[in-house]
């Protein structure tokens, strides 16, 4: 009987896979089919290493946000808008010079006209004599030129406020240049951010 019993196989008086045999031998556990593993949680202690960026990134990155917003971007708008608004005068004056040209063009003699009233309103006039023109040369000052004068006050404000308009054009360009630079760094701040996370 001894020897039977060293030759018997630990919980053969029960079930397999059942509870516990007479022998004291615990039976191993079925094996769970179609549960999906659950990953343990960490322990508490190692759960601050990932809570995001540290604050130095952070700082960094709403840094380069507000210079973008607050800086770069309004000083490329107003750029914008001083080119713009040089163009148009440098336009009107072109167009001085066109209408002084073609006044050259009929004589001195008496010329039929069309003068801004306001509010995109035109009135025809007639002018007598239109070799004196009266040029405004500002604070609402309009001084007596001859045609030839007046010819030249308009070529000289033209290429001035293309100057002025090259000039902030140029600024504008180089502020949009400065807005992508900007832009790239603060994508790769954010994402280094988001893999130190």
């Amino acid at each position: 009987k001894a020897q039977a019993a060293r030759q018997a196989p630990p919980g053969a008086g029960g079930r397999r896979g059942g509870p516990a045999s007479r022998g004291g031998h615990r039976a191993r556990p079925r094996a769970a089919r179609g549960r999906p593993h659950r990953a343990q949680p960490p322990p508490p202690g190692r759960m601050s290493a990932h809570r995001g960026p540290d604050p130095a990134m952070r700082e960094a990155i709403s840094a380069q946000d507000r210079r973008i917003a607050q800086t770069l971007q309004p000083a490329l708008r107003r750029a914008l808008d001083a080119a713009e608004a040089a163009r148009a005068t440098a336009g009107q004056y072109a167009a001085l010079e066109a209408a002084v040209a073609r006044l050259e063009a009929e004589g001195s003699g008496p010329a039929k006209m069309l003068v801004d009233i306001g509010g995109g309103m035109y009135l025809q006039a007639s002018a007598p004599d239109t070799s004196t023109l009266y040029v405004d040369v500002g604070l609402g000052i309009r001084a007596p030129l001859t045609r030839s004068e007046a010819a030249e006050v308009a070529r000289a404000r033209r290429a001035h406020h293309e100057a002025l308009a090259a000039r902030h054009g140029a600024e504008a360009r180089r502020l949009r240049d400065e807005v992508g630079r900007a832009a790239a760094e603060l994508q790769r701040l954010s994402g280094g951010a988001l893999l130190s996370s």
